[in-house]
């Protein structure tokens, strides 16, 4: 009932102030609620309270190198909260845009929101927010953006230097560092965040798929989807979205 009300009330408040629709990404777990338009998610799920030689065991070989690498080459790995972690914000953004670019190279249908310093500040904010860094000769080269929820963490967000992370293995040492760490806080389960429902190896995101699976986790596919607030914006925004490639191609023109 009290489900039925919030979305209710959220409906409502989307109508007055113009929202096309409300996107039930990879966050929304196993909540039940009714959508207009139904679709499915897929993550990878690790259970903690291990020791850090069985959480070893379950990665893949290759990436046990990568990270063995990241940690040979001196990538530095830093742990920050609060206020501390806004220093950090504007590399943040950074590398998510690089990340967002790389991706749109290798398919132009890719998207990635690219939300305001004003959201992220919040949310670094947010006591239940950890800001991953990993550093190496001083410089910035890949962060992960983790949140909990009671005694899970989900990888929210995060973003690399591709030719720095290809070097040193950045992004596998963080992540993994990043695995230790919410084990010796205690944390139960550590979520990898949104990928590909089994994708084939020639799915554009499946890189994605097998750097997440990688860490060992267990495959998990759960119900997500839309609620439609207006209909004729969400067809417009859909063909917009279909011209993507066309507009880019006239923006970089521009």
């Amino acid at each position: 009932l009290y489900q039925d009300s919030l979305i209710t009330s959220m409906k409502l408040r989307a109508a007055r102030e113009g929202i096309t629709m409300f996107n039930l990404t990879h966050w929304v777990r196993g909540c039940g609620m009714q959508v207009d338009i139904k679709e499915k998610g897929a993550t990878f799920v690790s259970v903690l309270h291990k020791t850090e030689e069985d959480l070893w065991k379950e990665v893949e070989s290759k990436q046990r190198n990568c990270v063995r690498k990241g940690e040979k080459s001196g990538v530095e790995c830093f742990v920050s909260k609060g206020v501390e972690s806004l220093r950090y914000l504007a590399d943040f953004q950074r590398l998510r845009q690089r990340t967002q670019q790389h991706a749109i190279n290798k398919n132009a249908k890719a998207s990635m929101l690219l939300k305001s310093d004003t959201f992220f500040r919040d949310l670094f904010l947010n006591p239940n927010t950890t800001l991953f860094v990993g550093k190496i000769e001083e410089q910035v080269a890949t962060v992960a953006l983790m949140l909990q929820s009671g005694a899970t963490v989900y990888y929210y967000s995060g973003g690399s230097d591709y030719e720095l992370n290809k070097k040193y293995s950045c992004s596998a040492y963080v992540i993994w560092k990043a695995i230790c760490w919410f084990n010796e806080q205690g944390t139960d389960i550590f979520d990898m965040g949104g990928v590909p429902v089994q994708p084939t190896k020639n799915h554009p995101a499946y890189g994605v798929y097998a750097f997440k699976r990688s860490f060992g986790g267990e495959y998990r596919e759960f119900e997500i989807g839309k609620i439609i607030i207006s209909c004729w914006k969400y067809k417009l925004l859909n063909w917009i979205l279909s011209q993507r490639k066309v507009l880019r191609f006239f923006s970089t023109k521009l």
